[in-house]
């Protein structure tokens, strides 16, 4: 299932898009030497705004995330890596309560997630998921895209703030995004998002179909976005290098479970982990 056809079955607003290449920046220090979550809510200061405790997902009942714990805190950005089909897209679309959760807990926000919760309660309350196919709405123009995020929140970031982050977007405010580039429509879909002020941003894969060179400018601004608006992000993205750089910690899920966690230059320093962690044991 697409996460465009997930979240229409949970009656989303939802539109899609195909992948580049890693480069190879210098990690950021790790602040967990144990390489487990911590348990007092301190990395890097904040408290917790997502817990995970041995969550299943998948579609159909059947499992495809199976024993799944983790934790992101305000101002932390945990990378969630792994190979295709690992289970990462499905594990944000049942955070987001676009999936139902097929067993174990989801904490977000303070608050339990279950089959009851709606993806739109979630967003009001400071959630924000930018999907691997940005679902824009194709026929707005950047302005009333940015314009769709901030409505029904209080505290929003005004049009001006939002632009800080993106000024690429200033002169097509007026352009409608079916008619932006690739990179151009990663940035509106993370400037939509930014708009919520969100307390807690799920980002898949905003690397898809975009040249290096764009993903090593985007990448960044997610870590701004974390270090100033103390935001917690749970970034999935296939460029390891470059996510482990401007994470504080990652996970790595192969075929459903976690198969190697810890602080993001303990992982980005061990190639031989994560390649065995992508590939797998040898036969």
């Amino acid at each position: 299932m697409s996460t465009a056809d997930a979240a229409k079955a949970a009656g989303a607003d939802e539109p899609t898009e195909p992948a580049a290449t890693a480069v190879d920046p210098a990690p950021r220090d790790g602040s967990n030497p144990t390489g487990a979550p911590p348990s007092d809510g301190a990395v890097p200061g904040g408290d917790v705004v997502l817990a995970l405790r041995h969550l299943e997902a998948g579609y159909g009942g059947l499992a495809v995330v199976r024993d799944l714990s983790l934790q992101v805190h305000a101002g932390e950005v945990v990378a969630l890596l792994g190979p295709n089909g690992a289970g990462k897209t499905t594990t944000l679309l049942t955070i987001s309560a676009l999936l139902p959760a097929l067993g174990g807990e989801i904490d977000v926000l303070g608050a339990a997630v279950t089959r009851r919760t709606r993806p739109h309660r979630l967003a009001r309350r400071g959630v924000a998921h930018v999907p691997e196919d940005r679902s824009l709405f194709s026929q707005l123009t950047v302005r009333e895209n940015v314009a769709v995020g901030r409505s029904r929140r209080d505290d929003v970031l005004a049009l001006d703030q939002v632009l800080e982050y993106f000024p690429a977007l200033s002169p097509l405010l007026d352009r409608r995004a079916g008619l932006l580039s690739g990179g151009e429509q990663q940035m509106l879909a993370l400037a939509r998002a930014l708009a919520r002020r969100p307390r807690l941003l799920l980002v898949d894969e905003m690397s898809l179909g975009l040249a290096p060179v764009i993903v090593e400018r985007l990448v960044p601004i997610v870590r701004r976005i974390a270090d100033e608006l103390g935001t917690g992000v749970l970034l999935v993205e296939q460029h390891v290098a470059v996510a482990l750089h401007v994470s504080d910690r990652g996970y790595v899920l192969n075929r459903g479970g976690v198969v190697a966690e810890g602080p993001a230059a303990t992982l980005a320093a061990d190639r031989d982990l994560l390649a065995a962690s992508y590939l797998g044991p040898e036969a």
